[in-house]
């Protein structure tokens, strides 16, 4: 008995850590979007504010 438990437990634990897994690969890919994105909106921006810059000062 006690052993048959052992062995559902230590079945429960690596259903458990797979999961793990899995959560924490949609998490990273999540983290790497979000970096993504923020690359993205920084070089918009850091584009936008250069493109005003030019704008405010006429080529002679």
């Amino acid at each position: 008995r006690e052993g048959e438990e052992i062995r559902e437990l230590s079945t429960e634990l690596e259903r458990t850590n797979q999961r793990c897994e899995v959560y924490r690969a949609i998490l990273l890919a999540l983290f790497r979007d979000i970096e993504d994105q923020k690359l993205k909106l920084s070089v918009k921006r850091s584009s936008a504010f250069a493109l005003r810059e030019i704008s405010c000062y006429p080529v002679r």
